[in-house]
């Protein structure tokens, strides 16, 4: 039984090609009357508030219109390594954000899954089996989002056996021939989010 192995551990899948190959807000009370813009204004004035931070959408929003983006895509269309980096870094991020006081257990599970997106924002040393490489970080990080998306509020039941499966369709072939597989991890990711953001 071959091993895919991540930085908080193992994860174990069937037998695969041996070509595959793992690399390793301060709260300000101001007077009702106040408009918001005049609210902001004033906090941003007195060096309480980040103006662009606080209008910048929410991590999941981000995450949200990044993915619809790449399902509009021709659905057999090739991916990017870099293309797969970002999703992973916002999906991470929306997950971040919809679990402030994330346990031990899923914070480990969180720094795995942004490794192994990060692995595929670098260039590779090994260019020979970089495509190989790529797959086995993608499902490794698709893996661990998989349980940190089941552990989410408001998540209905079987998300983390759905999403393992959309994760085990990335096999043992080159990341950018994986544009299908790539593309429904990320749509069915981006499904739990919405439900746990709630209506």
């Amino acid at each position: 039984m071959a091993r895919f192995h991540s930085r908080s551990g193992s994860i174990t899948r069937g037998a695969v090609s041996r070509a595959w190959l793992l690399v390793p807000a301060v709260l300000v009370l101001l007077p009702v009357s106040m408009s918001q813009e005049d609210t902001m204004a004033s906090a941003s004035a007195a060096g309480e508030v980040d103006l662009a931070a606080a209008s910048a959408p929410a991590a999941a929003e981000r995450y949200a219109d990044w993915e619809a983006r790449m399902h509009a895509a021709a659905p057999a269309a090739a991916v990017r390594r870099e293309q797969v980096a970002d999703g992973i870094r916002l999906l991470a991020d929306a997950v971040s954000d919809a679990t402030p006081n994330t346990e031990e257990q899923l914070a480990e599970q969180l720094a795995a899954m942004r490794w192994h997106g990060e692995q595929l924002a670098l260039q590779p040393a090994d260019t020979t089996y970089a495509d190989y490489a790529d797959a086995g970080h993608a499902h490794a990080a698709f893996a661990h989002a998989a349980m940190l998306l089941g552990a989410l509020p408001e998540v209905p039941g079987g998300v983390t056996e759905a999403l393992t499966r959309a994760a085990d369709a990335v096999d043992a072939r080159p990341l950018a021939a994986q544009g299908p597989a790539v593309r429904t991890f990320f749509r069915r990711a981006a499904a739990a989010v919405a439900a746990a953001r709630g209506p």
